[in-house]
């Protein structure tokens, strides 16, 4: 079900037990599977295994596309069929549900917080807007004013690391919505939005640079990627020589959180480019790039918060493939994992 990216992002199997113990750190990633209506949990270890979290998979909405996770210990996820948000406590990696599901817009496809916990940002791919949430203790409500408009169709949302500027991917309208943020959480559109992609068509994927001063989107009907520098205004120039070579049909694209190096999961090509990123923000694909997954369908793509894995998920064969990486950016592939069926969207998160 390919198509399905159009709301998300986005060989030999092997699950590793949940009671076996993996090396270096242990993280928690969570993915929502849209063709089973589950939310799937693990834990993630620094050395590449993977195990099964108690519980898992856990009963979501319909269609569930995207999911962050919220101060005090929440996970929400967005249900693109039901036009909901589920949310979910984590204790000790499991996830309990919290509450009932909560009306949003149309076909949510994109759930972000705020950096500082405030206020949920969901993208409304069939209403064609940005709704803002005020977040407190697992409850929800829409502020004044919400939602805000984009344009046709948008994909993906990202914030910058200050908080004061984010940015949705307008998939239908090849552009990028521009908006900076209010201490309210209200959205004001930049003088120069939207932002064209020019050349790179279908923009996707969406992900902002640690620094905040780049911001990278996929182009999944031109196979590249765009780059832009942001300025202290918020307003997007495009980098010198972009957009950028990928393969084919780029759907996610993912920072490594020192900034040096940004990673791009390619949807008909079956695998992962990496890109050494200079000072400037030019990118450079690193030694033996791209790196094939062993499943079919990248859908999304993730990094550890320490930098030393990176997931790509495998819609089409509902499997993960985890990646370890080493200090100059190489990936090297593990087995795939098995997940739920169409997985749509991936975090990882240290509790």
């Amino acid at each position: 079900m390919k198509n399905w990216l159009l709301l998300t992002a986005l060989a030999a199997s092997m699950m590793i037990a949940g009671s076996c113990g993996g090396g270096g750190t242990t993280y928690q990633m969570y993915v929502t599977n849209a063709g089973s209506a589950t939310v799937s949990g693990f834990n993630l270890h620094s050395d590449g295994t993977v195990g099964n979290i108690t519980g898992s998979p856990y009963t979501a909405g319909n269609t569930p596309t995207s999911l962050t996770v919220a101060p005090g210990g929440y996970l929400l996820e967005t249900n693109a069929a039901d036009n909901t948000i589920g949310r979910f406590q984590i204790s000790g990696g499991t996830l309990n549900p919290f509450a009932g599901p909560f009306n949003v817009s149309l076909t949510p496809s994109s759930i972000v917080m705020s950096p500082n916990g405030q206020f949920a940002y969901v993208a409304g791919s069939g209403s064609g807007d940005v709704s803002v949430y005020s977040f407190s203790s697992g409850n929800l409500s829409e502020i004044a004013g919400s939602p805000f408009p984009a344009q046709q169709a948008p994909a993906q949302i990202a914030i910058t690391p200050s908080g004061n500027f984010l940015y949705v991917t307008n998939q239908v309208s090849n552009s990028i919505s521009g908006y900076s943020i209010a201490g309210s959480g209200a959205l004001t559109a930049l003088p120069g939005s939207p932002f064209t992609t020019g050349v790179g068509q279908q923009p996707t994927g969406i992900a902002v640079s640690p620094s905040g001063s780049f911001l990278y989107v996929t182009n999944r009907g031109s196979n590249n990627f765009s780059g832009f520098a942001i300025d202290s205004a918020g307003n997007l120039t495009p980098l010198a020589g972009s957009p950028y070579t990928a393969d084919q049909a780029p759907t996610a694209v993912a920072w490594d959180p020192s900034g040096s190096f940004l990673y791009v999961a390619n949807l008909n090509s079956d695998d992962v480019s990496g890109f050494a990123i200079a000072s400037d923000g030019t990118p450079t694909a690193i030694a033996g790039s791209p790196w094939a997954t062993g499943g079919r369908g990248e859908s999304a793509i993730a990094v550890d918060p320490a930098g030393k894995t990176v997931v790509a998920l495998n819609q089409s064969t509902n499997t993960l493939t985890v990646f370890t990486k080493d200090g100059s950016g190489v990936l090297k592939p593990g087995f795939p994992v098995n997940t739920g069926q169409n997985p749509s969207a991936v975090i990882i998160v240290k509790q």
